[in-house]
């Protein structure tokens, strides 16, 4: 993994009103040297303990951060305002998410799935990755992502670009 910086900072909140999620928080001068900007999906490495897949959002004054909910600090004590050691890395997966298993054989077995799947942002292909990780039910997986990418053809056909 490629490091493109390394700083201490604090874990901060977001504005309840936003959602009340803990992030770190980035100049722009900073984001704007990553490879793609903004764009640039990251790993951050928190006092050497802690490894997570994140993206980047423009906070509106100026900064950018990246979001950690409660659950993927699970195990580790970050209090709000706490001191910490950062390093952020390129995440050499730009989607940001490992494909579900099922997805990648769906994708793998279906052409019109491939296709509607090559039309997708990232976003929506991470949307549809993180739902599908949450179910255990391999057939409700498979469901699940059926109707998804049903969905989204749909939404393709709608304006004209399927």
């Amino acid at each position: 993994m490629k490091e493109l910086y390394r700083f201490d900072t604090v874990m901060e909140m977001l504005d309840p009103i936003k959602g009340g999620y803990r992030c770190v928080f980035y100049d722009a001068k900073v984001v704007d040297r990553f490879p793609k900007g903004r764009k640039t999906r990251v790993i951050l490495r928190i006092d050497d303990v802690l490894e997570l897949q994140c993206g980047l959002q423009s906070n509106g004054d100026g900064r950018y951060f990246s979001m950690i909910g409660r659950g993927r600090l699970e195990g580790h004590s970050y209090e709000l305002g706490q001191p910490i050691s950062v390093v952020v890395y390129e995440d050499p997966n730009q989607l940001g998410v490992e494909l579900p298993e099922v997805l990648v054989e769906l994708i793998a077995q279906d052409e019109i799935i491939e296709r509607v799947w090559n039309k997708l942002s990232d976003g929506r292909k991470r949307t549809l990755c993180h739902t599908l990780h949450r179910i255990k039910d391999v057939d409700k997986q498979v469901r699940k992502a059926m109707d998804f990418l049903e969905l989204e053809r749909e939404k393709l056909a709608d304006k004209g670009k399927w």
